[in-house]
């Protein structure tokens, strides 16, 4: 029986559709703020903000002095919050940033960033799916609430009834 190679290596084929991370475009235009005489090394790091990974690959740059810079929209992105003035291409240096403390893996292609909740930006999570919440409801105090999400299960075995079942809850109180 004669079997083409290709049949076999159809059957290895991965369909698990695995999300990739986006390479960053680079711009000529976020290249202003280093000189030709100042030597830089251009990274594609996935950043962690508070143990919180990011789902991309984001640029960075690494002088040689070590200092680590970042474009103000990516920071923008990882909602470390940015002054208003700051245009989205200037790069912005994490070692000037004060209150952020930062380690740079170079085996892992990583930035940990330690970032205080004062300097990040708020978020919400609307599960409606809508895209805009508007910000007073940011600024509600919680309600008491509940949440108990339950399974039950019946079973006829041997004539006998078996009854099993699991709960999960969450309370928060305002």
């Amino acid at each position: 029986m004669y079997l083409p190679i290709h049949a076999f290596a159809e059957s290895l084929q991965d369909n698990t559709n695995i999300a990739l991370p986006s390479i960053p475009e680079v711009t000529n235009s976020s290249h202003q703020i280093f000189s030709s005489d100042k030597a830089y090394t251009q990274l594609f790091l996935k950043i962690s903000i508070n143990s919180n990974i990011s789902t991309d690959l984001i640029s960075v740059r690494q002088d040689q002095d070590g200092k680590i810079y970042i474009r103000a929209r990516d920071l923008k992105v990882l909602r470390v919050k940015m002054d208003e003035h700051t245009p989205d291409s200037q790069w912005v240096c994490i070692n000037e940033l004060k209150g952020i403390q930062f380690k740079y893996l170079e085996n892992e292609q990583a930035l940990n960033l330690q970032v205080p909740s004062n300097m990040l930006a708020d978020y919400s999570v609307d599960l409606n799916g809508q895209q805009i919440t508007s910000p007073h409801l940011l600024k509600m105090k919680p309600l008491n609430a509940a949440i108990l999400n339950y399974s039950l299960y019946h079973t006829l075995t041997n004539d006998e009834n078996v009854f099993s079942g699991s709960a999960e809850g969450i309370f928060n109180s305002a």
